[in-house]
């Protein structure tokens, strides 16, 4: 008898792990993410980029001063808003931004620098999203460790218009 229920909860274990391992393998293989499962890496968005007309400038902050980067793209104002006691010391912030192309259409992605940087208090990344009422905007970061894209969060506009997404360090942030 004890035999046989050693064999029963080992069956059952083999079938749960089977099952998790499935289940982190479906995961992994999502098309939510701003690329492919199989374009995972940063050269493969590069090869995507589309002409983008964006114009931003550099922000000097420190830990006693904040401020505001204003960032216009394709005709739309982005500010990326920092508030003070947000770094440790003396920064300059700079931000550019290309459209791509994916399998599910244009990813806006921003590069902001410099590359990295940790934040004391989040910044806020706020923008204008001309898309359908209803619609959720996703925010990634790209993840240089592991070359892939990462969730961060999703975020409905609203009713102006206007989404705002938390940022608590500096890379490539795509907005799909």
């Amino acid at each position: 008898m004890l035999t046989a229920k050693k064999t029963l909860l080992t069956k059952l274990g083999l079938a749960a792990l089977i099952l998790t391992a499935s289940a982190l393998l479906l995961a992994g293989c999502s098309t939510d993410a701003p690329l492919a499962p199989s374009d995972n890496g940063l050269d493969a968005l590069l090869r995507g980029r589309l002409p983008t007309a964006s114009n931003a400038g550099d922000l000097k902050i420190g830990p006693d001063r904040g401020g505001v980067l204003t960032i216009g793209v394709d005709g739309e104002l982005s500010r990326l808003i920092i508030s003070r006691g947000a770094v440790e010391s003396e920064v300059t912030i700079t931000a550019e931004v290309h459209n791509f192309t994916t399998a599910r259409g244009t990813v806006r992605v921003y590069d902001f620098g410099p590359d990295g940087l940790v934040f004391l208090k989040p910044v806020m990344l706020v923008l204008k999203a001309d898309v359908p009422r209803g619609t959720v905007l996703k925010l990634w970061w790209f993840n240089p460790a592991t070359g892939a894209w990462e969730f961060q969060e999703s975020v409905a506009p609203n009713r102006r218009g206007v989404t705002v997404f938390k940022i608590h360090h500096f890379s490539k942030y795509a907005i799909s």
